[in-house]
């Protein structure tokens, strides 16, 4: 039996081994496209009913998958999540399924961050090559939205050309449809953009989601959500998809009211720790405040290959601004954690309500002074390895208050330009 070829997730509900805090989807909202809904965790007839023997042989198939370190990071975690949807699903058989990691001395916690470790470098060069792609995926972009658009109002078939990299899926333009549908499960190893900004929380559930379960495991997803009134649960169940498909590489949520219901704080946690290759995330006006920084203290460090982080607009004041500088501090005596450090851009903190702006940058002078410190660090204990680091303290946060004055506007004017020069 082959994992590869015969065996695939059985359902979106993931283990609490593996995704502890996440939500399952709920059913969707009624909408005109039933060739996509919004999955509803459901028992999978059949499973239950094999016999130990054959369930057995099942486990053992599965978890060689996972072991196998011949097998692309990607196939092993396919085969893991297999593996904790039909634990989950076979309850009356779970004396056979525990013995099973017993006997095999598996956790599976522990094994899916070994795997998430070594998609790492995978993910580290394709978010190079989509930065290097930059002006090539914005015509690729605009090409497939135009070509969306024109199918959509003349009602002729679909095509889109081959020679894109990357495809523009605006839902203000598309709704969820077979046509689309279809063209979704064909965009193995495309960049794809998903634009979904400014389409309302129902929309957003009961299209932009299945669309997300749905979009091959070879994607390089770029996601725009902002301005939809998503609120805490939507961002748990949003997260929940990101634990299970791990290619979201830009993520943009600003303007959404994520604190209401739900445990905010949490919430914004577990958007960290399943943050897999996420590089650019916004998270203007989403009433981030102290409560939210507290609760990063340990998922911040998950976020490993984040480049920029968009905090301007929320409710941070002067506690709040420099718990979250001392969150991303380096540990001077760890120098594992320089690549971290190395990945980071900007953090954006413009326009948060502090009023004592020193300590705040007090606070950033001394995260700079144990970045230089853990930089000596890394170069005396590994010279060769030195090189994969810039061996510099770039200007990492954005600190600034509301102002008139023309030096200030300035530099927020900079700022802007900078960060919209590498938008997708």
């Amino acid at each position: 039996m082959s994992v590869n070829s015969s065996i695939s997730p059985l359902g979106t509900q993931p283990s609490a081994a593996g995704a502890a805090g996440d939500v399952t989807p709920p059913a969707a909202a009624t909408n005109t496209a039933p060739a996509l809904q919004a999955r509803e965790p459901a028992a999978v007839t059949g499973w239950r009913d094999l016999p130990s023997d054959v369930l057995g042989l099942l486990l053992k198939d599965l978890i060689t998958q996972v072991r196998s370190p011949s097998a692309a990071p990607a196939e092993r975690f396919e085969a893991l999540l297999t593996l904790q949807q039909l634990g989950g699903i076979a309850k009356q058989e779970k004396a056979v399924f525990q013995t099973f990691l017993a006997n095999n001395q598996l956790d599976l916690g522990v094994l899916r961050k070994e795997i998430l470790d070594t998609s790492r470098p995978e993910w580290k060069s394709n978010a190079a090559a989509i930065a290097a792609q930059h002006d090539t995926l914005m015509k690729d972009f605009s090409v497939t939205r135009e070509a969306l658009a024109s199918s959509k109002s003349s009602g002729l078939p679909l095509a889109l050309p081959e020679s894109c990299e990357g495809v523009h899926l605006c839902f203000r333009e598309i709704s969820l449809s077979e046509p689309i549908s279809q063209l979704i499960s064909g965009l193995e190893g495309k960049t794809v953009k998903v634009d979904a900004t400014n389409i309302g929380r129902d929309r957003f559930v009961a299209e932009v989601l299945p669309v997300l379960e749905k979009l091959p495991a070879s994607c390089k997803l770029i996601l725009d959500a902002a301005e939809n009134g998503l609120t805490a649960p939507d961002l748990d169940r949003l997260t929940s998809v990101m634990s299970r498909r791990p290619f979201f590489y830009r993520l943009d949520l600003s303007s959404n009211p994520l604190p209401d219901g739900g445990n905010y704080p949490q919430s914004f946690a577990s958007l960290f720790r399943h943050a897999g290759p996420l590089t650019h995330l916004y998270l203007a006006g989403t009433g981030f405040d102290k409560e939210a920084v507290f609760a990063l203290k340990r998922s911040f460090a998950e976020a490993r290959l984040l480049e920029r982080l968009d905090l301007r607009n929320n409710l941070l004041d002067e506690e709040a601004a420099i718990a979250l500088i001392n969150t991303i501090l380096p540990d001077e005596s760890d120098v594992s954690e320089l690549p971290r450090l190395d990945a980071l851009r900007a953090v954006r903190l413009g326009g948060n309500p502090y009023t004592g702006e020193e300590a705040v940058r007090d606070a950033k002078s001394q995260m700079e002074e144990r970045w230089m410190t853990l930089i000596g660090k890394g170069h005396s204990q590994s010279p060769d390895d030195y090189i994969a680091f810039n061996g510099d303290v770039r200007e990492l946060f954005e600190i600034y208050g509301p102002a008139n004055d023309p030096m200030t506007l300035a530099n927020i004017r900079l700022y802007d330009n900078r960060a919209a020069s590498n938008r997708l």
